[in-house]
C-alpha cells in the first residue's frame, strides 16, 4: 500500500470482483472520493468492458471463477489496444505471494483484501496521481 497524496481526484476505475459485497464496498468508497466507478461482477466480458470504458485504472481480483486475474492481466498486456491499461491486483492471499504474482503477470500494483476501504481509496488516489505525472 502507498500513502495518499490527496483525498480527491478525477478518474475512472473499473473494479472486477466476484465478491459482490466487497465490490460494492470498493465502489462506494471510491465514489465518495469523486471517482467514476464501473463494476464488473464476473471475469467473463472484462475485455469488452475494458475496451468500452477505457478506465484510468482497473482493480482486478486474482481469484475468480472462470478467468482469474493473472490470466486476464496477461490477456490485457497482449492486446495492443488495451496493453497500456493500469492494472492493480487484489487478493486475500499473503502479501509476498501477491507481490510476486503482480510482478510476474505484468500488473502495475497490488493490495491485500485485508486493507481497510479507506486504505484502498488512498492507494487508488495515490496510484492515479502518480501515473498521471508527466514522464521525464
Amino acid at each position: 500500500m502507498t500513502q495518499a497524496v490527496s483525498t480527491r481526484i478525477d478518474g475512472t476505475v473499473l473494479v472486477v470482483d466476484d465478491d459482490l459485497l466487497l465490490l460494492r464496498s470498493i465502489e462506494r468508497v471510491l465514489r465518495q472520493r469523486g471517482l467514476d466507478v464501473v463494476v464488473q461482477h464476473r471475469s467473463f466480458g472484462v475485455l469488452n468492458r475494458l475496451a468500452e470504458v477505457r478506465p484510468d485504472l482497473m482493480l482486478l481480483d486474482v481469484r475468480m471463477p472462470g478467468l482469474d486475474g493473472t490470466t486476464l492481466t496477461s490477456l490485457v498486456r497482449n492486446d495492443p489496444t488495451l496493453s497500456s491499461t493500469r492494472i492493480v491486483l487484489h487478493s486475500a492471499m499473503p502479501e509476498r505471494e501477491l507481490s510476486d504474482m503482480a510482478l510476474l503477470c505484468g500488473a502495475d500494483g497490488y493490495f491485500a483484501k485485508s486493507a481497510t476501504m479507506d486504505g484502498v481509496a488512498a492507494a487508488v488516489i495515490d496510484w492515479l496521481a502518480r501515473w498521471r505525472r508527466p514522464k521525464r
